[in-house]
């Protein structure tokens, strides 16, 4: 119990001085090291520092001295927590960086609100979910040039085709392999349902993961001088450069071309505009008579004829391909624009729900559904129903709980 407790009051400390920004690089090392240590501690850290507690909280810590708490709660700190001692394990986890942030900053009310409707949540037999929805999987459908649609799964390895044109799945990678360039190429078209992905290496290299709810349109091998796929939806590429030959990316009229490049292209249909956000190398991107040239680190959003460039949040942009949700002050209806496409899920809203929260946090993909509704209702800014495939938001009521 000693040494959980020290560990915890110096955790709790660094995350008082990162709320701050007084956080130097050194403690900001020690602090990410126990975030990545495991799942467990990446869903505290989140649940401590959602958004919405960031806002209301921050003006009160500026008034504390973090180092001087820190001493002075040293002593203090056992009383507060032996009485969560009864409760599971994990409720009382959360309890106790909340008591010490309790102490340290003067944040208790909110974050305690949290731990009790967590418990409460926990130990109840009066669930709001009549099912369960299991998150997206490794399945696609191809079809070929003829028109022949070939289910593809990642337990399944097989032979599509052979002889001059080899096309095979292995592990839930789908390849091409062409021995004759002197026929004509054909074009296929990968397509990923809503709560299905998949990944494809093309015929020269480039590796595709294509996210739920989307299509590419490839040929079967590239010839000319140009190499071009047609994206609707999303999709991660780590192309295999080749300076005879240009990598394009076709979405909704615009154009990104690769000049030896890994990067993320969002064009979902119920997006405003198409956006690219560049993670190694380089990208020119073309909208009409605009382009421009991205360097890591940054996006391109493309409205209208315009080209809009800003700084990235890769980790927002690319968390779906290293099965997470990464959302910073992203509004509810964008997030669970994303939820309903990874789980296959009719997304609706209560008449009394006014959609004008955000949230900030990242929890893994892999989970069913009701587990990742229920790290958001922690923070506060909604509750959820399921009924079937259906997911609907309702305002967050304390009361109901």
């Amino acid at each position: 119990m000693a040494d959980n407790t020290e560990e915890s009051l110096r955790i709790a400390m660094l995350i008082s001085k990162d709320f701050k920004g007084s956080i130097n690089d050194l403690e900001a090392e020690e602090l990410k090291s126990w975030i990545n240590a495991s799942e467990e501690n990446r869903v505290l850290f989140s649940e401590l520092t959602g958004e919405q507690a960031r806002e209301k909280q921050l003006k009160q810590m500026r008034r504390y001295d973090t180092d001087a708490a820190f001493s002075r709660v040293s002593g203090r700190l056992t009383p507060h927590i032996v009485p969560l001692a009864s409760y599971r394990r994990r409720i009382w986890q959360l309890a106790r960086y909340a008591a010490i942030l309790l102490l340290i900053s003067g944040l208790g009310f909110a974050i305690f609100h949290i731990r009790q409707q967590h418990e409460k949540r926990t130990l109840t037999a009066d669930h709001p979910y009549k099912n369960d929805i299991a998150p997206a999987t490794n399945q696609a459908q191809l079809i070929l040039s003829g028109g022949t649609t070939v289910a593809l799964t990642k337990e399944q390895n097989k032979v599509i085709s052979a002889g001059d044109l080899g096309i095979q799945t292995h592990n839930g990678v789908l390849s091409y392999k062409v021995k004759d360039h002197s026929a004509a190429a054909t074009y296929n078209t990968m397509i990923t349902p809503a709560g299905k992905t998949f990944e494809m290496i093309l015929e020269d290299g480039t590796q595709v993961w294509l996210n739920a709810g989307s299509s590419l349109k490839y040929p079967t091998y590239f010839d000319g001088t140009e190499r071009k796929v047609v994206l609707n939806g999303e999709a991660y590429f780590a192309v295999a450069h080749n300076p005879k030959r240009r990598f394009v990316v076709e979405v909704a009229g615009r154009q990104v071309e690769d000049i030896g490049t890994e990067f993320d292209v969002n064009n979902y249909n119920d997006n405003e505009f198409p956006a690219v956000a560049l993670v190694k190398g380089s990208v020119k991107v073309t909208n009409g008579k605009n382009n421009s040239i991205l360097i890591p680190g940054q996006k391109a959003d493309m409205p209208g004829s315009g080209i809009d460039v800003s700084k990235a949040d890769l980790k927002a942009f690319t968390a779906w391909k290293n099965g997470l949700f990464a959302f910073h002050n992203e509004p509810v209806t964008e997030m669970m624009k994303i939820i309903g496409r990874w789980y296959n899920a009719r997304i609706v809203y209560a008449t009394d729900y006014i959609p004008d929260n955000t949230f900030t946090g990242e929890i893994s993909n892999k989970v069913a559904v009701s587990k990742l509704l229920d790290k958001i209702a922690l923070t506060g800014i909604a509750e959820f129903t399921i009924t079937g495939n259906t997911i609907t938001v309702h305002p967050y009521k304390p009361t109901n709980h």
